[in-house]
C-alpha cells in the first residue's frame, strides 16, 4: 500500500438502507452541503452503526448526531433525521459517548424508526465530511447497501 492509499478513508454505510447524493436531501444546508459533503442514507431499521474507525468528538445531548474522527484526521458527521433535535433525545438511546474509540460497525445508537416515522419527521441520515477544507471526496457509491458496504472514500486535500 503506497503512502497516498494509506491516506484515504473508506466511509461505509452506517445503515442498512439505501444510499444517495446529498443533494437530494430536504433540507437546504445539507443539500446545499453548507456544513460539507457527503451523502445521505434511507434507513430501513432504526440502528446506527460506526462508518469509519475512530474516536467519537461529539455526541449531542439531544442524541440525534454525533461525529467520528477518524485515525487520518477526517471527521465524519451522522445526523439521524432532518429537524429531530426537536424531539430532545425522545425515541433515541446512544451507545457510546465523546472519548469513545470506535470500529467500522460498531453500534452508536438506536432509535424509534417507526415512532419517528409516525410522527412525521424526515429520516433521511446526512453522513457530512465536515473538515472539508483538508479532505475530499474522491469516489462514491449510491444505491441500496448493507451496513458496512463502503459508499465513499474520501482522502486528505493534495494528497
Amino acid at each position: 500500500m503506497t503512502e497516498i492509499e494509506r491516506r484515504k478513508v473508506v466511509v461505509s454505510m452506517p445503515v442498512k438502507g439505501f444510499a444517495f447524493s446529498m443533494e437530494k436531501v430536504n433540507d437546504a444546508v445539507f443539500a446545499q452541503e453548507m456544513i460539507g459533503p457527503g451523502f445521505a442514507a434511507m434507513p430501513s431499521e432504526g440502528v446506527l452503526y460506526a462508518p469509519v474507525d475512530g474516536k467519537i468528538g461529539m455526541l449531542a445531548n439531544t442524541l440525534h448526531s454525533i461525529v467520528v474522527t477518524t485515525p487520518e484526521g477526517a471527521e465524519i458527521l451522522i445526523h439521524v433525521g432532518i429537524d429531530t433535535v426537536k424531539l430532545c433525545g425522545k425515541y433515541f438511546k446512544a451507545h457510546a459517548e465523546p472519548g469513545n474509540n470506535v470500529e467500522r460497525g460498531d453500534k452508536l445508537l438506536e432509535f424509534d424508526y417507526d415512532a419517528l416515522v409516525k410522527d412525521g419527521y424526515d429520516i433521511t441520515i446526512p453522513v457530512v465530511l465536515i473538515n472539508k477544507d483538508e479532505f475530499e471526496i474522491c469516489e462514491n457509491r449510491y444505491g441500496e447497501k448493507k451496513v458496512g458496504d463502503y459508499v465513499l472514500v474520501i482522502q486528505r486535500k493534495g494528497a
